[in-house]
């Protein structure tokens, strides 16, 4: 028997993040606490390790994800992966082979229901920006600060300098040792860009004044080698006519190829640099991008086609063209790397990353496998799950990566992919014995209970088509549904939960879409309140935008995605009414906007809940003046409401109206739903501020109200610093608090500015403070410290390790259905979830 192992010491951990990637043409996959829920996408939010293995050499790797700058939800000291063993089977195929693992769990923690998942993965891909901040403009200097306002094309020359064409400003921008300059302006529409690898001179399609410019790599001068006005004419260069030429390319003897695009035909300019003569080689319809490369051995230009999404393949020397793919139409750039082409799909906003194994033929269709596809909503996001926004025209690097114009961002982007693998298959590696099976091909294995400062041994058998090196992907996570347990017996940050980090980037703040890490947020100035809807997903707001987050790690903006000024009612595409409290209902279809003086209905009509324009918001009551006036919400008035619940069984939202210092009731009587005057306004308890119990109580700015058994009330009353709790006839009573700004446990206890609460199924109180860095309940018998965290680099984990920074009002929400709660971070968004039941 043939035997490969690592081992090591305290080494991996467990329910972390990391690269990971589909296999066999797949793609990357979401391993997530709820990734047995179906899943609209596929970025990782919780790798544990990665084991590395060359069937070649026998050589098995570990790589321990924390050091490797991703996330670990248990930190430090948790589950390990402490050796891995690959073995040939006795009396089997070389093919088939056995990965044993050993994992030790020094957690301290009991694990009730504890699995793994494992997922194989043949390739890689981190998006990063080299230019342009995302403003629209056409500015010098540091790469990081420069403008680079929609970058149309691409190219990189051997000694790294990127050349890259512009829209602003009609502009060739040079990038070199990190720093921006602007080489030549004024131009048309410059477009397609390429140069010379051992020479002084870089070619420009200049589109719509259809000429081809040629200009030294200084910028010091040019000229025109063809066409200058709209026609169809091959022949010498001053004679030469193109129509809207876009994609330009050179090949291995200096001659360049034009993508002509009105003309619908690829032509070649020979002798560029000295006496320049067009020809048309083919046809095709509405060609836009254009890249060359030797596909073994056969010279090619491979081509798309923008209104039909075929990418098509010149050969050079048989002066025939083949349809090897059709994409989605709007298809635009192409790059031609080693073994891979890439296309960009403008409106897909997406790149296609195809791969031909070697000694295939590049001509045949069936030759070439989708490996991976990057991004697919509008967006701006890097990382291993990057989003883009009308990216256009594709250049190629050094060690071949792949250069993106990423039009619409504003930005120049790249592309590491990681090296392709020997052999010549694109087929995955197939695990077959696991416990069972999720989407993406993730095989899954049972642990069971998992006493601390034991181990497991876990035998999975898989088979592999060829001996080409591999990736494995393990996660070990624990059962985390239920109520989150208390520690008011040592009034410390309880490590029977873990807080994970689902989404943001904790260096960056933004309003990016994406999975994971590549979504940006940014609360560091909002003040609302969050919500969770019966699906678990958290709604809250960033700016003036309106956001969902899954546990996946996807966020997407679902009101407001441009950015736009609040309106009073509309399309979510467009706008996003002004919101100081989000308010969740029964169904996942349908909640409530408070605005300072009024309150939105939002519903979704018919299509993707994710998809911003089949939302749309009407403002029910309240007529945006400030007041306090009761009646139907065509004459109701408010002022400063803040948050509150939806009263399912009375069809009622229960508001907290802080600057009226009243508890209200908004009743829907009958009709339309979003029609003003089919609801009704009437008041709860409440008069002028002060502080006063009984049955005429008095608040001083509420803030929140949520509901509290026997159908009374909760009321978090901020200026009073009090936790009230009012019966359905109106009779107050302080619970917990004493009017003293500060933080202790216990009845009554006292509390510092108390902001936002919800309530879970088992009826328990969760609130979060004015600038305080703790998660607190309330339930009979007092207050209760459950998690507390500190400033700094965010480092996920059971409770005592939690780092994160938080913004003033940091807003939070209860997932009914699991009791897991969402925190909403300055730049990050967490879920405080139970691992021990």
């Amino acid at each position: 028997m043939k035997v490969s192992w690592w081992a090591s010491g305290l080494s991996l951990i467990v329910v972390g993040a990391g690269i990971a990637a589909g296999c066999g043409g797949g793609s990357p996959l979401a391993l997530t606490p709820d990734i047995e829920a179906p899943l609209r996408s596929t970025g990782p939010t919780g790798i544990t390790a990665r084991i590395d293995y060359d069937p070649a050499t026998g050589e098995v790797g570990v790589t321990n994800m924390e050091e490797g700058g991703t996330r670990a939800a248990f930190g430090g000291s948790a589950v390990k992966v402490t050796q891995a063993v690959v073995s040939e089977i006795a009396g089997q195929t070389s093919n088939v082979r056995v990965l044993e693992l050993t994992i030790d769990n020094r957690s301290g923690i009991f694990l009730n229901e504890p699995r793994l998942l494992l997922q194989t993965a043949l390739n890689r891909a981190v998006a990063k920006t080299l230019a342009g901040t995302g403003a629209n403009g056409s500015t010098d200097g540091a790469a990081s600060a420069a403008q680079v306002g929609q970058p149309l094309g691409v190219w990189q020359d051997t000694d790294g300098t990127i050349f890259v064409t512009q829209a602003n400003s009609g502009a060739v921008r040079r990038i070199k040792n990190g720093v921006v300059t602007t080489i030549s302006s004024g131009f048309s529409r410059p477009i397609g860009i390429v140069g010379e690898t051992n020479g002084d001179f870089i070619y420009v399609a200049d589109q719509s004044a259809h000429r081809i410019l040629r200009l030294r790599k200084d910028g010091v001068q040019g000229a025109v080698i063809a066409g200058n006005t709209a026609g169809d004419v091959d022949g010498a260069g001053a004679s030469a006519r193109f129509n809207n030429p876009i994609g330009l390319t050179m090949d291995n003897t200096g001659a360049l190829y034009v993508a002509d695009f009105s003309n619908n035909k690829l032509k070649r300019i020979t002798n560029p640099s000295t006496a320049p003569v067009v020809t048309t080689v083919g046809t095709v319809t509405a060609p836009y991008g254009v890249a060359y490369r030797a596909y073994e051995g056969k010279p090619t230009v491979a081509v798309t086609s923008h209104t039909t999404g075929n990418v098509i393949l010149y050969d050079i020397f048989g002066n025939t063209t083949r349809t090897i793919r059709t994409l989605t139409p709007n298809i635009t750039g192409i790059a031609a790397l080693e073994g891979r082409i890439v296309v960009a799909g403008q409106t897909a906003n997406n790149l296609t990353i195809m791969r031909l194994p070697q000694g295939a033929n590049p001509f045949r269709d069936t030759s070439w496998t989708t490996e991976l596809v990057l991004g697919s909503t509008a967006g701006f996001g890097n990382g291993a799950f990057p989003q883009f926004n009308g990216p256009l025209l594709l250049g190629s690097g050094e060690a071949d990566e792949l250069l993106v114009a990423d039009t619409n961002n504003h930005r120049l982007r790249n592309v590491e992919l990681g090296s392709l693998l020997p052999g010549n298959s694109g087929q995955a590696v197939s695990i077959t014995n696991p416990d069972f099976r999720l989407p993406r091909e993730v095989a899954g294995y049972r642990l069971g209970p998992f006493q601390p400062n034991t181990f497991r041994t876990l035998r999975v058998f898989f088979s592999i088509p060829f001996p080409a090196a591999m990736s494995f992907y393990v996660t070990v996570d624990s059962s985390t549904d239920g109520q989150i347990p208390l520690d008011s017996s040592s009034n410390a940050a309880s490590d029977n939960v873990v807080v994970r980090l689902i989404a943001g980037d904790p260096e960056r703040t933004g309003y990016a879409d994406g999975q994971g890490a590549s979504a940006l947020i940014d609360i560091s100035s909002t003040f609302s309140s969050a919500d969770c809807f019966p699906n678990g997903e958290l709604i809250f707001k960033t700016g003036n935008r309106i956001r969902l987050a899954r546990k996946s790690g996807e966020v997407v903006t679902i009101l407001n995605p441009r950015g736009n000024a609040s309106a009073i009612s509309g399309n979510g595409q467009v706008t996003a009414p002004p919101t100081s409290g989000i308010i969740a209902t029964d169904s996942n279809d349908v909640f409530f906007i408070l605005g300072s003086t009024a309150i939105y209905r939002v519903s979704r009509g018919f299509g993707d809940r994710y998809r911003a324009e089949n939302w749309s918001f009407t403002r029910i009551a309240g007529d945006s003046g400030s007041g306090d006036v009761l009646g139907d919400g065509t004459i109701a008035r408010f002022a400063n409401l803040y948050s509150g619940y939806w009263d399912a069984n009375a069809g009622a939202l229960i508001v907290a109206d802080g600057s009226n210092s009243k508890i209200k009731r908004v009743t829907f009587i009958g009709g339309d739903p979003n029609t003003p005057a089919n609801w009704e306004a009437s008041e709860i308890a409440g008069s002028t501020p002060g502080f006063a119990d009984g049955s005429s109580p008095l608040f001083n700015i509420p803030i929140d109200v949520k509901p509290a058994p026997n159908g009374g009330y909760y009321v978090l009353d901020y200026d009073n610093q009090r936790i009230r709790l009012v019966t359905p006839s109106g009779f107050t009573t302080t619970i917990a608090g004493t009017g003293v700004n500060s933080q202790t446990d216990g009845n009554p206890g006292t509390l510092a500015l108390p902001l936002w609460a919800d309530v879970d199924s088992s009826g328990i109180l969760y609130f979060v403070e004015q600038n305080q860095l703790s998660l607190r309940t309330y339930r009979p018998g007092g207050l209760s410290t459950v998690l507390k965290w500190t400033p700094g680099t965010p480092a996920e984990g059971v409770g005592s390790q939690f780092k994160a920074n938080f913004p003033t009002f940091p807003q939070l929400a209860v997932d009914p259905t699991s009791g897991d709660v969402w925190l909403v971070g300055s730049s990050a968004l967490y879920l405080v979830q139970r691992i021990v039941r």
